[in-house]
């Protein structure tokens, strides 16, 4: 892989999102338009992860349509596991602009709990998943959002939580 293939590119859509810009989402009581959470996806690391790295057009498609259509909403930890897992100053940089480019969305007061709960639950069923994992799907359910991810035990998380899960069609 050529250096240039390394760098993360930045989203097609970055700083022209439809109804997206530079939005942080906190009031945890305020009411969603009828029919709103129809069209509020979060993103996974994972698929993030794949697309910036541009390695398949299909894959790079569905996301681009994804975010041309869609309410997207990226939570603290998705940023943080995105700039952890950067390999150079201008990853960060290209993280940091894209999170001005969406729905930034955080904890409530009990999300933790919730998270802590919600794996413990998995945990008593044999299940182990990521406590970072089970912190996205509560955050998710939350926000009424679904669930767009490539991470398979996120189906597992699925059993014992009521969220709405979007997973890409093989390439």
């Amino acid at each position: 892989m050529s250096a240039d293939r390394q760098v993360l590119r930045k989203p097609r859509h970055l700083g022209g999102v439809k109804g997206h810009n530079k939005n942080e989402i906190s009031s945890p009581g305020s009411p969603a338009p009828e029919g709103a959470e129809l069209h509020k996806i979060l993103i996974d690391t994972s698929v993030w992860i794949k697309y910036f790295k541009n390695k398949s057009a299909s894959f790079s498609e569905k996301v681009d349509d994804i975010l041309s259509k869609r309410e997207v909403y990226v939570p603290k930890i998705v940023i943080a596991e995105l700039i952890q897992g950067s390999r150079s100053e201008r990853e960060v940089s290209v993280i940091e602009d894209f999170v001005n480019a969406f729905n930034i969305i955080d904890q409530k007061e009990d999300t933790w709990i919730k998270a802590g709960k919600l794996s413990f639950t998995l945990k008593k069923k044999g299940r182990t998943v990521n406590l970072s994992d089970c912190y996205i799907a509560v955050t998710a359910q939350e926000h009424g959002c679904q669930i767009f991810s490539l991470d398979e035990h996120f189906k597992e998380i699925q059993k014992a939580l009521n969220v709405q899960l979007i997973f890409p069609d093989s390439d």
